[in-house]
């Protein structure tokens, strides 16, 4: 198993950088790959909301969100394995381009999901490596789609044998869309700061939303290309949270196991935010959905397409009725083609 640096953990506040995480110790909680028994003290953790739906598959993808008891603090984990690996097979990537993509399905799910009835979230980085360009969208259900200029980019290992997916996306600039029905899109742009995917999106968040938040993501890259485990979380504390809850989060998250390691060993989600909001707690009532790669049937795509297809200039449809009678169009994100007949095509032009 290869990890694509497997899990990234990053604590961010708006005032500063790091809060009382230390670089080393963020670190040394990138690459550990080795699937090992977790300490009797986290199987002993009391579950939050229990639900018996909850499988140990780690092939499944799952989305968990808790509050805690005092209110303080949202936490979001997300069990993405499938998903991945539909993309993965949808783009035929290369191992890095495989956890670079994992990377950023699972990071801007976790940002988006529970959100606003219709609210999306789409993150572009534009950066210089041979990835080339790299867009996630997710909306508030968990469906997340995304797509890279060059699926089949190389990049050597790092010295400790895993990914190196910051060289892979490269110095640029990271942007960062939120759409809500009815409103203008919210606009963020930063620069890239460097290109590890979940470190970006946090320092994003604490510089241009001015959000406390801690984001972990990874991704276990097997030998024949396919995913092993994914997965992540993302740890928002709110304005009036208490120094004593940050301290206990800081220090809860700091001795958390790889989450690769925890999804590839079967931990529950709800045993993972018990990690996290230990000595906090977690009220009931926890919501649950099922994140989905997509949506990418044809009767979501054809709606799209037509769109798509009524924007080219009426002489050029036109000029493909008359030579081909036909079209077809591929989604990017989907690598799905739909064909439409010369009656679609004439009826654009009625």
């Amino acid at each position: 198993m290869i990890s694509a640096a497997s899990t990234k953990v990053v604590i961010t506040a708006p005032s500063a950088g790091a809060v009382s995480l230390s670089s080393r110790r963020a670190v040394s909680h990138v690459s550990r790959t080795r699937r090992c028994k977790l300490s009797t003290t986290h199987k002993r953790v009391v579950r939050c909301s229990v639900s018996p739906e909850e499988s140990s598959n780690p092939g499944e993808s799952r989305l968990l969100r808790t509050i805690a008891t005092n209110g303080e603090v949202v936490v979001t984990l997300a069990k993405t394995t499938s998903v991945v690996n539909d993309s993965i097979q949808r783009h035929q990537t290369s191992p890095t381009v495989g956890g670079a993509l994992g990377r950023g399905l699972t990071a801007v799910m976790l940002m988006a999901s529970f959100r606003g009835e219709g609210e999306q979230v789409q993150v572009t980085f534009k950066g210089s490596g041979p990835i080339g360009n790299m867009t996630v969208m997710s909306t508030h259900l968990g469906e997340v789609r995304g797509m890279v200029s060059n699926p089949q980019a190389q990049v050597p290992l790092k010295p400790d044998g895993t990914l190196d997916v910051g060289s892979a996306i490269g110095p640029g600039t990271l942007q960062v869309v939120r759409s809500l029905p009815m409103l203008e899109p919210y606009t963020g742009i930063v620069p890239i700061t460097n290109g590890e995917v979940a470190e970006d999106l946090a320092v994003y968040l604490r510089d241009s939303e001015q959000q406390n938040t801690a984001l972990g993501v990874g991704v276990s890259i097997e030998p024949d290309g396919t995913c092993g485990a994914a997965g992540g979380f993302f740890v928002q504390s709110l304005p009036f949270t208490g120094d004593d809850t940050v301290e206990m989060l800081e220090r809860n998250i700091g001795k958390l196991p790889p989450i690769t390691e925890m999804i590839s060993n079967g931990v529950p989600l709800e045993d993972i935010t018990s990690m996290i909001l230990e000595g906090i707690g977690c009220s009931p009532g926890a919501e649950v959905k099922t994140p989905v790669y997509g949506p990418c049937g044809a009767v979501h795509l054809r709606p799209r397409m037509l769109k798509a297809v009524a924007s080219i200039p009426p002489n050029e449809i036109l000029e493909t009725i008359d030579e081909v009678g036909s079209m077809e169009v591929t989604c990017e994100f989907c690598k799905e083609t739909i064909q439409f007949s010369k009656e679609d095509l004439t009826q654009l032009l009625v």
